[in-house]
């Protein structure tokens, strides 16, 4: 690794200023001073409000981890860049680390209930388009959203716990040249160029080119995982008043899971760190192609119109193997009797196909009442996905707990395995209105609705979809008592799922999300330091139940209470920070259960200092106390605390901002499990061993 940094470091000497003339006199400063400025305080989010309400005046408590905490702290995966917003942990997914499932207060962002028992894909957003199971290319990520609670009025619907939206880097008339490359132990590597601004001297047309290729690297055996992805973008710009954007993204993903390692009893079996069991012959694969369209036009000056139109369409290849305690033929529990493993090819679909259509209009505007002032957004949207593609149930072989021999694991066979045709299926047809009320005196207020028309099916052809119709209200306040100190309360209701249909056609009554909120905010007078106090109570009910699976059930109710604190910015203009505490309390149907992959206490605190100003210094410790990994409260998975470091030295060569920063993540070597699939007691993710990583950035 030192040696590819040193090589990299030195090519770079080669590198000519893009004016020549500026490079060469010293008294010059157009690209060889270093400025530095606020970090991490973030003022704005795309997720919170359609009509532009500030964070600090939206009744809810929303968090953005911006572009430069994720550089800090060298984020390679979207699980890296949310364990700084409390409340948020995670599940076990099926995508390879760059498609995780998340879990916010206390609910995977994906509903078990339309999706088969034991497999599921995380769902969040880009740039606002419901996604799953899309690997997420952090190397073109311009911020992190996390929206908590219930937020179906703006995004339909939605697990009750919060959604994450992913924002990707914007179009710039401001000239961009980029070059970065990680290196780091245990074969991990990501190389990423970007170049772009304005086409023209008026600057009507602006556009950008990205690129990046990412391979995660593993201690885990046979673990691969491999990103690349390309992204293209044209913005024409003929006057303040108009604005059409196309966006083109691919993305080739090729991986082998990592179902890492099994329940021993109550706990994580006692294995070596790098034992697995998956060595499929063949890697599993998606290769994805994204084309939006977005059109941004103003009508007088308190009026725009908002137009939005999303194809994505993926090819998919999955074909893990996946280790099980149980002999599904025979019912017997290897692992009981001889402490061995059965491996399948359970589920899996050969050749798949995956789409999202989305299109959206939304005016939004202004309107004065007398004294009030109220900022208006309706609009109208359709969207629908579906997934394709026969999938096959095949038993292979057994192995070993402690020395699995896998070198020898089948192909999938299709004249010896089930096929299962499966329909999957979702789409709806929603309108919504929004009005955020300035009734001044530092009183805020906003009411919000939105209807749906739903249709989902995850069930054999020829059954009938689920169809439900559902209104989600929101409803909140904020009091500004002092300049910069808020005060907010809001309940809202959502509908998360419609939990699909049984194998008989017997329909299910939907999920559905309520939640009461209060909390307080406070911003410095200079917008550079913002927390968040929040304490929520928030219910799902009509919860499905596998355990007579295919039979669902649907019962109860699930409850999650709890106080968060978020906090992120400067504390003075050297030492920036981003910091959270959660305390989340959950219940299942009122009895002693609580909900998997829920620490009850988890934090996290990262600073950085700027010491000089060409280097600085990073640190920072993740801790999640006990949590049940499974939804039976069967395997707890132990407490932890990780701590990272970072450091970082700013210089110029030829005329280019040349940034070299050594990451060393888990500097203790703890050995820590980030989570468990919540209805397997096989499938538990250990966390990475101490990692080193060094990036050079390269900024013309």
């Amino acid at each position: 690794m030192r040696t590819s940094i040193l090589a990299m470091a030195g090519a770079l000497a080669a590198i000519q200023p893009v004016h020549a003339e500026e490079a060469a006199d010293n008294t010059s400063t157009d690209k060889r001073e270093i400025i530095v400025t606020g970090r991490y305080a973030a003022n704005e989010s795309t997720s919170a409000s359609k009509t532009g309400q500030p964070i600090l005046l939206t009744p809810q408590s929303v968090q953005v981890v911006k572009r430069e905490v994720l550089l800090d702290q060298n984020a390679i995966t979207l699980t890296d860049a949310v364990r700084n917003v409390a409340g948020v942990s995670s599940d076990f997914g099926f995508g390879g680390a760059t498609a995780p499932l998340l879990v916010l207060r206390g609910f995977s962002t994906v509903s078990m209930t339309t999706q088969s028992s034991l497999y599921s894909s995380g769902t969040y957003y880009l740039d606002g388009t419901k996604v799953r199971g899309v690997p997420i290319d952090m190397a073109n990520v311009e911020a992190v959203e996390v929206v908590k609670g219930p937020d179906a009025v703006l995004f339909g619907r939605a697990e009750p716990g919060g959604l994450v939206n992913i924002r990707a880097r914007p179009l710039t008339a401001t000239p961009q040249r980029e070059l970065a490359q990680t290196v780091g132990e245990y074969g991990l590597s990501r190389t990423s160029a970007r170049i772009g601004g304005a086409l023209d001297a008026d600057q009507h047309w602006v556009a950008a080119v990205s690129g990046s290729y990412l391979n995660t690297g593993s201690n885990r055996d046979y673990v691969v995982e491999k990103l690349a992805s390309v992204n293209g973008s044209l913005g024409w710009r003929p006057s303040a008043d108009t604005s059409v954007t196309l966006s083109i993204d691919y993305l080739n993903h090729r991986y082998r899971n990592d179902y890492g390692i099994p329940s021993d009893g109550a706990r994580p079996a006692d294995v070596p760190l790098h034992t697995a069991y998956n060595k499929a012959p063949v890697l599993s694969k998606a290769e994805t192609q994204v084309y939006r369209l977005d059109v941004r036009q103003a009508l007088g000056s308190d009026w725009e119109l908002r137009l939005r139109g999303i194809h994505m369409r993926s090819h998919t290849r999955e074909l893990d193997v996946a280790p099980y305690r149980l002999d599904l033929t025979s019912g017997e529990d290897l692992f009981a009797s001889s402490r061995r493993l059965a491996l399948y090819y359970f589920n899996v679909r050969p050749d798949g196909r995956y789409r999202v259509d989305q299109a959206s209009a939304d005016l939004i505007g202004t309107v004065r009442t007398g004294g009030l002032v109220h900022h208006l957004a309706v609009g109208t949207e359709y969207f629908r996905e579906g997934k394709t593609g026969l999938s096959y149930f095949q038993q292979l072989g057994t192995v070993s707990l402690e020395n699995p021999d896998v070198a020898n694991t089948p192909p999938l066979d299709t004249s010896l395995a089930a096929p299962v045709d499966i329909v999957d299926r979702d789409r709806w047809f929603s309108l919504t209105a929004e009005d955020a009320i300035d009734f001044g005196g530092g009183f805020h207020a906003v009411a919000a609705v939105r209807h749906d028309w739903t249709s989902t099916i995850y069930s054999s052809p020829g059954l009938a979809p689920n169809n439900v119709s559902f209104t989600s209200p929101r409803i909140g306040a904020t009091w500004e008592a002092a300049r910069g100190v808020v005060f907010y309360g809001q309940f809202q209701r959502g509908l998360s799922a419609n939990n699909g249909v049984n194998p008989d056609g017997t329909k299910l009554a939907p999920e559905i999300g309520r939640q009461f909120e209060i909390g307080t905010k406070v911003q410095t007078a200079n917008k550079r330091l913002t927390a968040t106090l929040a304490a929520f109570d928030l219910v799902k009910t009509n919860r499905g139940d596998f355990t007579f699976f295919p039979v669902i059930r649907t019962i109860g109710r699930a409850r999650s209470r709890g106080i968060e604190l978020d906090v992120s910015g400067e504390i003075t203009p050297q030492l920036s920070v981003i910091g959270s505490y959660a305390f989340t309390d959950t219940k299942v149907d009122a009895g002693s259960l609580r909900l998997a992959n829920t620490p009850r206490h988890a934090a996290s605190l990262w600073a950085r200092y700027q010491v000089t100003p060409a280097a600085s210094l990073g640190g920072g410790a993740f801790f999640q106390s006990a949590r049940f990994g499974d939804v039976g409260n069967t395997v707890t998975l132990p407490g932890y605390v990780r701590f990272d470091t970072e450091a970082a030295y700013r210089f110029v060569i030829a005329g280019a901002n040349v940034t070299a920063q050594i990451n060393l993540k888990n500097v203790l070597n703890k050995r820590y499990y980030m989570s468990q699939h919540q209805f397997s007691p096989d499938w538990i993710a250990p966390g990475a061993p101490r990692t080193l990583t060094g990036t050079l950035r390269v900024e013309l």
